[in-house]
């Protein structure tokens, strides 16, 4: 996997574990759930304890997200720094 230290800021990178980095990596790719927890052969559930602790975290260092829009937040902190490592089908609405 990429070096996830070019998408994330020192001190959200700093807040998260490499576990949560690498979800939060496969989110910004557009995987769903399902998808994110074969790819790592882990529980579906694991994979939403993962997705809850980022948003908790990230809420405590100020980040605030609306709950309609939470994953798409997600996918756009992530590639902030980076728009070709958008998905191609989310580069078009992001």
């Amino acid at each position: 996997m990429d070096d996830l230290s070019i998408f994330f800021n020192p001190p959200i990178k700093t807040h998260l574990r490499k576990s949560e980095q690498t979800v939060l990596s496969l989110v910004a790719q557009g995987f769903s759930n399902q998808a994110i927890s074969k790819q790592l052969f882990i529980s579906e559930k694991t994979v939403e304890i993962h997705i809850h602790n980022i948003y908790k975290k990230l809420e405590t260092i100020g980040i605030d997200f609306q709950e309609r829009h939470k994953r798409v937040y997600l996918v756009n902190l992530f590639s902030a720094n980076n728009n070709s490592h958008i998905p191609p089908r989310l580069r078009d609405t992001a």
